[in-house]
Order: C-alpha cells, then structure tokens, then sequence
C-alpha cells in the first residue's frame, strides 16, 4: 500500500471502516457500538452544519484581510467544505466493510493530501522517508494565516512576558546580592526601600501572564491585520471553535491554535533525529533548559528508548493508518521530543498525544504542535514530580466541594478521592477516556483558549452529568466503575461542551491561578 511509504496518509482524518471504529478509524469498546451507532447520524448532520458556518466565515475573514495570500473565491471555500462533507458521509457509513476502506485508501489519502495544500512536498516526502533525515513539513492553507496570525502573536506575546519574567528575577537576586555587599549596616528601610525600586522598575512586569499571554480567547492581536478593529469576528470564532471544527481544517487550525508558526525554528527537529548537531543549544530558553549541551540531552533521551518500543504497538493498535510507516514517524517524534525536553523525555499518554497529532497534520508540524501542548499549555504536568498536575488536582477538588457538596459528601463517605477518577481525565486530557468526538471537541476548545480552563471545565460538567447517579452507589469501588463507564459513554458531545463552557463560566485561568498559587506550597512541601 502507498499508506506504508506516503507520509501523508497520516494526514487524512476521514477514514471509511466497519461498526467497530468510528469516523476516525479509532476502535469503538464492544459496550458502545450499538450507542456509537445511534450517533453517527447525529455526527453526520453537525459535520455539515459546521462545515457551512466555517466556509461562510473563512470568506468574510479573507475578504476583511484584503491579502492576496489570503482571498479564496467563494468556490475554492465552497469545494473546500463540500468535501468534508462528502467524505464524512462516506466515513458515517457504519455497514462499510474494512476491505472497502482498505482498497479505498489511496485515493482518500491523495484527496487529503491536496486539501491540506501537502502535494508539493510529496515527492521529497518519498525520499526524506527512506533518508529519515528530513521530516516533512506544510504550511497551513491560506485562507486560515488570518488566524494563524493572532495566535502566533499570543505566543510570541507570552513567550517575551516570560522572558521579561526571568530578566526581573535576575535583576532581583542581583540587587539582593549588592545590597548584602553594599549596605550590610545600612537601616532595613532603606534597603527594602531599594529593592522594591527595583521591582517596580517595569510596571508591565507586574501584570500576570495570564492576562496577556495566556487569555481565554484572543486578547492580543497580529501587527498588520484587522482582526482586534472587529469584536464580532473574535466572538463569533469562539462560537465556532466551541461549535466543533470540521474535521478537513481540525489538524491546520490547532496548528494555528498553538502557534506552530511562532515555535517553529528551522531543522531544529532535523537536528533533534540527526544526535550530531549543536543546534539546539540555541533553542530559545524558555523551551529548553539551556544549561543542558545537546550531547547530555541525546544521551538522556536515550533511557526512554525501551519504553517508547513497548508503546508504539499499544497506540491506536490496528488504526489503518499507523502502519508501520506510521510507526516510525511515531517513534522519531517521540524521541525527538525526549530529546528536546530531558526534563519530562517520555511518559505515557505522550505516545496518544503524539498519535494523535500525526493523524491529522504532518511530522514536523506534529511535533512542534506536541512541544506547544506540553512545554506551554500543559508546562510541569509531566516531568517527574509532576507538581503542576498534583496541584490541579487539589485545585479541582476545591472547585468539586464548592460547587457539589452534596456529591462530595457521598464519595467522602464511600472513602472515595475524586483524584482517583479525574487525575487519569487531567494526564490523559480526556484522550481514551470519552469517546473520540467528546475528545476532540474538548481538544479544540482547549487548544484555541491556550489553556487548561477547559480540562476543569470538562471535568465538572461530568461530574454535573452524573453526579446524581454517583449518588445512588454504595461502595468505592461501584462509584469509580460507575463513574468511568458513563464518561465512556458520553457520546453527546455537544452537550458536553456546552454544559463545560456555559455551566462554568466562574472557571477561569484568572481564578485558577489564584487557587494553584494557594495550593502549590503544600504540594512542593509534601515531595
């Protein structure tokens, strides 16, 4: 099959198989098909709404960018969109045998691979897959740049805050150290006095990142575009992000969401695989630590190596598109990414993530989309201690009493912490724990916020959906089966993301913080 030697084949979302997977060509549990079933339809009818709602506002955004690059005639849109919905009509039909599929893959995959603008690097493509030096790479369509703009400019926009951050902390321990030489006797006052003189030198430092850098929706703005003049053009696209992506633009616009334009540095991820060059040590310092030289990085990456080989056959097993081709760009980006950040290098989950994304966009961009999602959005959940994911734990748990003590009274009693159930939800990102259209309706809130507001979200809209059922059980150990079964099952994921997004509106990163700043101590004192 082409599949095995074309990388793009990883790039189609829209797979054609039996009643045991679903429009994604994930596995559906035996328990759930005949409820799967019931949806499809469902599925089906919502693709080809928010297909039109997308094609109707990419036009208007590419008539407001008034760019060349980034005018589409109304058909190119229209062809666009039309095809994601003849194609989900094809990946619906659940009586479809998987020889159909099968027979039917090049041309899916040749049909993906002109709609995510890749067939001019297909044939390098060929040959940097036998080399496995050059991994290849895409821009994304250019009707999305608008986007793609402003959210790379909340990265750039964070990522010069953080620094700013650091460059304070130094001054800081700096003016510490010279006021311990200078003014050993001098009157307490007055070195207080200098030290605050000091901190106050930038007064935009004192603003949290949260508000800036990390807004829920799009706070900062690209130079040269028109998006911040058009407040409805903001809120509509997060009426569309929360409405669903089309599943032929999902891969593109997290690329967008994360910013892969701004993170990308060039054969950085060449450079990762090849284990000979210095080049990452000139990573920007926030993505790496750069005390670490890349021989010291390549060399802990290594130990990582044996897990990553018993994974690789454990992620999506017999997904029509992680063949064994498939498995090998699963592998390098793995451990490319170990090597890039020794101080997490591979964890479970990693390898789902990483699947993931390699189903829906090509290597490079796979890669850097994974380094967005674990070094920035998701930043000290999964490096050995994992404080961060410890500290959202207490943090929720607080959110959970609050808002459902009633709930809460029950598990207490049953002896039941809501960390047993909602720590795998929070690690995993929900990915393996609802069915796969839940998973990638939260994923496409979450990306597009630059967050984890919707992970608490999410995780408490469960918990109203099935607390009274929670209720009613008499054990732990029929409260956490029960629990676990029935977020398997929510299969509604439209309600879902409307109950998380609507329901919670309280959440969010501002109070977030407020409450992992409160809980963080006794986290760090407990290790």
């Amino acid at each position: 099959m082409k599949m095995k030697h074309h990388k793009p084949a990883l790039n189609n979302p829209v797979i054609t198989l039996d009643h045991k997977r679903d429009a994604y060509g994930f596995a559906v549990r035996p328990q759930h098909v005949q409820r799967y079933r019931e949806y499809a339809n469902i599925y089906k009818e919502e693709e080809e709404e928010r297909s039109d709602r997308w094609k109707i506002f990419l036009e208007r955004v590419s008539e407001c960018a008034q760019s060349p690059v980034d005018e589409l005639s109304v058909d190119a849109i229209s062809e666009e969109c039309h095809s994601t919905s003849e194609a989900d009509d094809i990946s619906q039909a659940a009586n479809v045998q998987l020889k159909e599929h099968v027979d039917g893959t090049d041309k899916l995959v040749s049909e993906a691979s002109i709609e995510n603008g890749v067939q001019e690097c297909e044939t390098p493509s060929v040959k940097n897959k036998k080399s496995h030096k050059i991994q290849i790479w895409s821009h994304i369509r250019p009707s999305l740049h608008a986007i793609e703009d402003v959210m790379s400019a909340r990265v750039k926009k964070k990522a010069n805050s953080s620094r700013k951050g650091q460059d304070n902390d130094s001054k800081k321990a700096l003016q510490s150290i010279e006021e311990a030489k200078f003014s050993k006797g001098a009157a307490e006052d007055d070195s207080e006095e200098e030290f605050y003189d000091v901190e106050r030198s930038d007064p935009a430092q004192d603003a949290p990142s949260v508000d800036t850098a990390s807004a829920p929706i799009i706070s900062s703005t690209a130079e040269g575009t028109n998006m911040d003049s058009d407040s409805l053009w903001k809120e509509e696209l997060e009426v569309l992000v929360r409405g669903g992506v089309p599943m032929a633009l999902r891969g593109e616009l997290w690329q967008a969401f994360v910013g892969v334009k701004a993170r990308r540095i060039e054969n950085y991820y060449q450079d990762l695989l090849s284990q000979k060059s210095n080049h990452g040590d000139n990573i920007k310092e926030e993505e790496i630590d750069v005390k670490d030289s890349n021989e010291e990085r390549v060399g802990q990456s290594e130990k990582w190596k044996g897990q990553i080989e018993k994974d690789l056959p454990r992620t999506f097993p017999g997904h029509p598109a992680l063949d064994e081709g498939g498995r090998n760009a699963l592998r390098r980006l793995l451990i490319a990414y170990a090597r890039h950040n020794p101080s997490v290098g591979y964890c479970q989950a990693m390898n789902f993530f990483a699947g993931l994304l390699l189903l829906l966009m090509p290597e490079e961009n796979a890669f850097w989309t994974l380094m967005g999602i674990m070094d920035d959005y998701f930043d000290g959940y999964y490096a050995e201690e994992m404080i961060e994911c410890q500290v959202d734990q207490q943090v929720f748990e607080e959110l959970v009493r609050e808002r459902f003590p009633k709930l809460v009274n029950h598990l207490d009693y049953l002896g039941v912490q809501v960390a047993w159930v909602t720590g795998p939800w929070f690690l995993s990102i929900f990915m393996n724990m609802l069915p796969w259209e839940s998973v990638l309706r939260v994923w496409d809130v979450l990306l597009f916020e630059g967050n984890r507001v919707m992970l608490f979200q999410t995780a408490l809209a469960l918990m109203e959906l099935y607390g009274p059922a929670l209720v009613t059980t008499k054990d732990a150990g029929d409260a956490v089966t029960l629990l676990q079964s029935l977020a398997g099952s929510t299969f509604d994921s439209s309600q879902l993301v409307l109950t998380a997004c609507m329901g919670f509106q309280n959440v969010h990163e501002a109070r977030l913080q407020e409450l992992r700043d409160k809980h963080r101590p006794s986290v760090i004192a407990a290790i």
